[in-house]
């Protein structure tokens, strides 16, 4: 799947670009975000992912939020709403 998203990721980010609308995208990072910590570790695609991602919505690219994210799961199983 991720060799698919490599292949497609210029035509992917175009997209999400054009149809994630302005009100949706702070909603739409963070899945990305909880999706990619998930397994307890972000790989380094998974980084590169969410830093283009939050570059194309003008937002912060935060690794030490991934970590809490992280930490949490740990601690919890569970992640606090935003």
């Amino acid at each position: 799947m991720r060799s698919r998203f490599t292949d497609d990721e210029i035509d992917w980010m175009g997209r999400v670009k054009e149809q994630v609308r302005e009100d949706q995208r702070d909603a739409f990072l963070y899945a990305l975000e909880v999706a990619a910590c998930l397994d307890k570790e972000v790989s380094l695609p998974e980084r590169k992912i969410l830093r283009r991602v939050s570059i194309l919505f003008h937002r912060p690219f935060e690794p030490e939020r991934l970590k809490r994210m992280i930490d949490e799961l740990e601690d919890k199983g569970v992640l606090t709403p935003p």
